[in-house]
Formats: structure tokens, sequence, C-alpha cells
């Protein structure tokens, strides 16, 4: 199998100091994690199983790490990894077919949708939903040919108005890509929000405005992410950083430790540690890259199964209770990967990202897949049944298999094999997890590193 580069700086507009080829450092001295899109991982590359299937799995057992040792990475140099030949890859990308050009005949708009070939769709299966110039050009082609031109005239204001906004924004920074300027925008948007002062920020005693531990922590603990924040603009703004996807720059008290590397969470936490990320860190470049550090701890929480979540929800007093007999008296030391900013309801909000692992058990308390970490996004508060909801992101489907059945009983059904789904299924002898009024039952826990 040919090599392929894992990133190309040039394509991505990378200045790096020194630029070396390499094949990834663990692949000689530890077997890498290979990681899902959605920021999990599999372990070793064999999916949820850890051994025999089975193998009786405790929720005691221990997550797979792999030490890492700072002094022997290179943290001086950018390194543009090639993937090793040994390495599986899965066949690339099915690219989707275009619909089959055609142009309506006479003066009538089509709108007809009876009248539209076999197989044709309003939609541009053939063009990347941010691809703005492409999906501009396609809706004059079919407004041209007078094809369903009330929707084809409406994409096109949708889009014009992003193309706007993407020419106002590059004029602001000419000199930067727009990969960039998005970025510099997004973290302007966090930086902003956390400098918001909620207006709940005390109460009074005596004339005084008091604060509570918990405020005092939040406010130091924002404090030290903004002086990050501030020193990553300045990088991207000045040119000395570039937005390289995949790749990461970690960062502590506004300093950048080291060059740009692919995202690994064994090399997350060694040099978390080193630098004492507690008192500030920052992960920039990979929009997952999250930890808190592990305890022999677990406990079950309910989340509600939501197959649009694209991130785990916890809220800020779940650490409390995951930590246990082990967390502090105040703030817990959550190792914070970085902050982002999310559309709410109630407008944009900046959260916490920080790593939990979970899995899933049996009735038996036995696990059903390996303990996996994950990023969570951090609401603050307390879970509150019946009037807010954990959610539990992507994870149950890209660990384990699950059908829905339409027997009118709402219940997702779950198995840790496909063979066991298939079969066990059609007895409905399978393991499952009832889904009531929109409430997955999950298990969550931290371990001892």
């Amino acid at each position: 199998m040919a090599k392929r580069r894992a990133s190309s700086p040039a394509a991505n507009g990378m200045k790096p100091k020194k630029e070396k080829k390499a094949k990834p450092p663990d692949n000689k001295k530890r077997k890498r994690n290979s990681k899902n899109t959605n920021g999990t991982e599999k372990l070793n590359g064999v999916g949820i199983h850890d051994g025999d299937s089975n193998k009786r799995m405790s929720p005691w057992d221990e997550t797979e790490r792999n030490p890492v040792d700072v002094n022997s990475l290179n943290l001086t140099e950018t390194i543009i990894y090639d993937i090793s030949e040994d390495e599986e890859e899965g066949p690339p990308p099915k690219k989707a077919k275009k619909n089959p050009k055609w142009e309506h005949k006479g003066p009538t708009p089509l709108i007809d949708l009876e009248q539209l070939p076999d197989g044709w769709t309003a939609n541009e299966p053939d063009l990347d939903t941010f691809d703005i110039d492409g999906q501009i050009d396609r809706c004059h082609e079919r407004l041209e040919a007078n094809i369903m031109p009330m929707v084809f005239e409406q994409r096109l204001k949708e889009y014009q108005l992003v193309k706007n906004k993407q020419v106002y924004n590059q004029n602001l920074y000419p000199d930067l890509t727009p990969a960039v300027i998005e970025r510099i925008l997004n973290l302007r948007t966090i930086f902003n929000e956390m400098d918001q002062t909620p207006s709940h920020n005390g109460f009074q005693s005596n004339g005084h405005k008091v604060e509570s531990d918990d405020m005092i922590a939040a406010r130091e603990r924002k404090a030290r992410q903004q002086e990050n924040i501030k020193a990553v603009l300045q990088a991207y703004m000045s040119g000395q950083l570039q937005w390289m996807e995949g790749y990461v720059t970690y960062w502590s008290k506004g300093q950048q430790l080291c060059q740009p590397r692919l995202f690994d969470w064994d090399e997350f936490e060694a040099i978390y540690d080193r630098v004492d990320g507690n008192s500030s860190f920052w992960t920039e470049g990979y929009k997952l890259a999250v930890r808190i550090p592990g305890y022999k701890w677990w406990m079950e929480l309910e989340f509600a199964h939501d197959t649009g979540a694209s991130m785990m929800t916890l809220f800020r007093g779940d650490i409390r209770t995951l930590m246990g007999p082990f967390g502090p008296p105040n703030e817990p030391l959550l190792r914070v990967g970085w902050v982002t900013s999310f559309v709410t309801l109630a407008g944009t909000v900046a959260r916490d990202i920080v790593q939990v692992e979970v899995t899933i058990l049996d009735a038996n308390q036995q696990r059903l897949a390996p303990w996996t970490r994950v990023q969570a996004s951090l609401v603050d508060g307390y879970y509150q049944p019946g009037a807010n909801a954990r959610l539990d992101g992507p994870w149950l489907r890209y660990m384990m298999y699950y059908a829905n059945v339409p027997d009118g009983n709402s219940r997702l059904y779950i198995a840790d094999t496909q063979n066991n789904l298939t079969n066990e299924l059609q007895d409905l002898g399978l393991l499952e997890i009832a889904l009531q009024q929109g409430e997955l039952l999950l298990r969550l826990g931290l371990h001892q590193l």
C-alpha cells in the first residue's frame, strides 16, 4: 500500500520552524490507539473488544494506556507524519455522483416534482455543504435552466450571505488563510463569552457582594484560560501559527509548549502533567482534545440518548460525584483541554471541554465495552431530573452494535458483537437498554492513572 501524507503544510499554509518527515514515533515503542472521527478511541485498533469476547469485564478494570516519557518527545519540530505501510487503511470514500445534467425545456419554470427525472434531487450530492463557491455556481446553473427557481433563489441568498461574510472577514485579515480567520473569530467569541460577568455572581451580605468558593475558582480558571487564548490569537495574527487539521499545539501560562504535532491521548496526558496543567493548559488545533485526571472510582449516571448530539454533556456538579472520596473540598482538579463555544437557544455560550472515561454495563454489572476516553462539555450547575438532561453524545453508536425495532416500545437494543445483535434480536434475547422518556442509563467512570 502506498504511503500518504497525513496532512500537507503547504496545503494548510503551515510555516513550521523546522519540518521533519517521520513515521509516528510510537509505532515501534508502543502501539498507537487509533481514533474514531468523533474523538473516541479504538484500543489498539481492535474495536470494542479487549481480549476474549466471552471474558467477563469488570467496571473496575483499568483503562489501557501507553506511558510516554516526555523527555523523549521532540517538541521543537513540526513533524509531518507518513502513514505506515503496515497500518490498515480502509478504502477511499466513494465520491458522490453529480445529478445528471439536464435542462428544463420551455419558458414555464419547472415546479412539478413529478416531472423531475428519476433519481434527481434538489440536493447536490457531489458538492460539500461548505463549498460555498461551488454551491453558488450550482444555484446559478439551476436558475438558468429554470428548474425549481423558488428553491434555488432562496438557497442562493443563503450561500451568498455566507460568501459576503467570508469576503468581509478576509478584508479584515488580508494576509491570513480562511481557516485561520475562522479560528480567530471563534477564539474571540470564546474569549468574550468568558469575559462576561453573570448577573448572579454573588450575594449581598451587609451591603457587600460575596462570592462563593465555586465562583472564585471559576473566575480564576477563566482568567488562566484567557491568558492562553490571548497568546494563541497573537500567534495566529502574526503568522507564526497556522491552522492545520488534525495537528495540535499545547499552551500553558501563555507560552507555546511545542510545535504542531498529531494529537495523541497519551502524549497529551504526559505533557499536561509535566507542566502542571491544572494551573493553566490549552490544546489548540484539535477540536476534540480534552482530559481530566482519573481516579479509581466510578458512578452510574443517567443520560438522554440524543442522536443529534456531537459531544457528551455533563454538569459541573457531576464531576464532584464522579470524583467521589478523591475530590478536593472546593474546585475539582479538572484537566481542561480547552474551551469551546456552543450555539444554544439562550445564545452562544462558552464551555470547558474535559476528558472522561465511559463504558456501559450489563445487568450483571459486567462491562460490554472497554473504558474509553471521550470528550465532554461541562454545563454549569447541577443535574435536575425532569428539568434538564445529560446528553450521551455519539459514543454509543461508535462503540456498540445497536438497533431500533418498530415494536412500539421505543427501546434501543444494543450488543457487543454483530452476531449477537443479528441472531439474538430474532428471539428478543438481546442485552437491551430501555429508553424511557428519552433517558438512557449509562455508566461513566474515572480511573487511577
